[in-house]
């Protein structure tokens, strides 16, 4: 039984839950932080997870492309359908970077980024 004293009690909404100040933005927040984190992790399968999930944010995404040196989880970064065409056009661009090199004769990044250009 309720501790409502009169039936007006019965109308009145219970006091909201408390969750500690937390609200959508502190989550959101939270789920950047851990992705960043992921994002750099040691562990190239970790990596990779990050690069390959359509929901990793392009943003995150850009910043894997300016800091990976692991060819294959670079690669699978650029064709993530997040990733901005820019920033991968600005990468391609960029000669003194020598991982540039590692997708010369790429027929898959290569068809990929012509498709997406049309």
């Amino acid at each position: 039984m309720s501790n409502a004293t009169t039936l007006k009690d019965a109308f009145v909404s219970p006091k909201k839950k408390k969750n500690g100040g937390k609200n959508a933005q502190w989550y959101h927040k939270q789920k950047a932080l851990l992705l960043a984190e992921l994002a750099t992790n040691e562990s190239e399968v970790v990596r990779m997870a990050i690069a390959v999930n359509t929901h990793t944010p392009a943003g995150l995404l850009t910043g894997m492309l300016e800091v990976e040196q692991d060819i294959e989880v670079l690669r699978c970064v650029m064709l993530n359908p997040n990733m901005s065409r820019k920033a991968v056009a600005e990468f391609v661009g960029d000669d003194s970077d020598p991982r540039v090199e590692a997708f010369d004769g790429d027929t898959e990044l290569f068809e990929h980024f012509a498709t997406t250009a049309s």
